[in-house]
């Protein structure tokens, strides 16, 4: 987890990390009026990310290697749709591929926020 955390401090400095509940943890970037990712604390498969995802599908491709699995999951009620991403090791968290995708999905997060 503290990998982890410390890739989004990088790619969102000033992020808030609110952890106020057993099962996840949610990130808000400075400036945002809502939570941009939220990751699942309590799986027993893996660590779990959920991002909301502005402004078009990202190309999972940039994701291979860089994670366990990745798919969406769900549309909200904005035009938004939450991509879920699975960890299964400390490598694939500090991969850069991982962290370019996800300082581009923040631009995205942010341009509409």
């Amino acid at each position: 987890l503290s990998p982890l955390i410390e890739l989004f401090r990088a790619v969102s400095p000033g992020l808030t990390i609110k952890w106020d509940s057993r099962e996840h943890i949610l990130l808000t970037p400075p400036g945002a009026k809502r939570s941009w990712v939220w990751i699942r604390t309590k799986e027993s498969t893996g660590l779990i990310l959920n991002l909301v995802c502005h402004a078009g599908r990202p190309n999972l491709a940039m994701l291979d290697g860089c994670c366990r699995s990745a798919e969406f999951v769900s549309e909200r009620s904005d035009g938004s749709e939450v991509l879920r991403i699975e960890f299964a090791t400390v490598t694939q968290v500090r991969s850069e591929s991982l962290k370019r995708f996800l300082a581009d999905q923040l631009a995205r997060f942010m341009a509409v926020s």
